[in-house]
């Protein structure tokens, strides 16, 4: 057929390229660590008085402010996870005092850090959660549901 004649047959459905797999992402390595019930005692009588309420997250006694609803911490395993701001979890990984929260495995909260509760005194437990609180309560508020 020559190049300039239009076709005489109709022109077939038009067809989109087929679409490309999903890539899989791996699987997440939860490590997800048991609490030990000493320490999230003594982490719930510091945190009685405060402005904070409990509700379990990652599967632990965790406390959220009440102000905006943003986690505080949590007692992950005979530690203290606790919410310090991103600048101040560098500074504290950097100079060994506490280690970062990472409960996935490879992907660590940039803004938590873990601290040994099990072997603090409750002054030293009690520094940490006003720290930590002193923090939380300048975030922003989540936005309801």
């Amino acid at each position: 057929m020559p190049a300039n004649q239009p076709s005489s047959s109709p022109p077939g459905p038009l067809r989109s390229p087929a679409p490309k797999p999903a890539a899989k992402r791996p699987a997440m390595k939860v490590q997800m660590q048991k609490p030990d019930a000493e320490v999230a005692a003594r982490v719930g009588k510091v945190m009685a008085d405060l402005p904070v309420y409990p509700r379990p997250m990652f599967g632990c006694p965790a406390w959220f402010v009440e102000a905006n609803a943003q986690l505080l911490g949590c007692v992950w395993g005979d530690a203290l996870c606790i919410r310090v701001g991103a600048e101040e979890t560098a500074r504290l990984v950097a100079s060994g005092k506490a280690t970062p929260f990472d409960p996935m495995g490879g992907r660590p909260m940039r803004e938590y850090v873990l601290v040994p509760a099990a072997s603090m005194r409750p002054a030293q437990l009690r520094k940490w959660v006003e720290r930590g609180l002193a923090f939380t309560e300048t975030v922003a508020a989540k936005k309801g549901k």
